[in-house]
């Protein structure tokens, strides 16, 4: 049985502790991605080099820090989806777990061209 890693939230306002999976800031992070038009998920180079392509990691301060691999639809602007992107991510975490990434890296690892 594979371990999970949880995020623990101390200020938490109830009469507990809440600690939040990692795999759960993954999934926010994946649905956001795929609501943006023109946009998905790159499971490219994860299949070569064996990595999930979102991945989702806490410093030493406690700072969220998201990697995430993505393909972008032909025709669109990469800078402008990449952007978008961001925003959708950091917008979507803040409002299911009022946590703000501190970074949100993206890497384009290819193109879409519809055929």
């Amino acid at each position: 049985m594979a371990s999970s890693s949880y995020h623990r939230i101390v200020n938490f306002k109830s009469s507990g502790v809440l600690g939040i999976s990692h795999k759960v800031f993954e999934e926010i992070t994946a649905t956001a991605i795929q609501e943006v038009e023109g946009c998905s998920i790159s499971d490219t180079y994860a299949l070569i080099f064996k990595r999930a392509p979102i991945s989702c990691k806490f410093g030493k301060s406690g700072d969220l820090i998201i990697n995430a691999n993505i393909r972008v639809q032909y025709g669109y602007s990469v800078s402008e989806i990449s952007k978008l992107v961001q925003e959708r991510i950091e917008r979507t975490m803040m409002f299911m777990t009022e946590i703000r990434p501190k970074k949100i890296n993206l890497h384009v690892e290819d193109v879409k061209i519809e055929k």
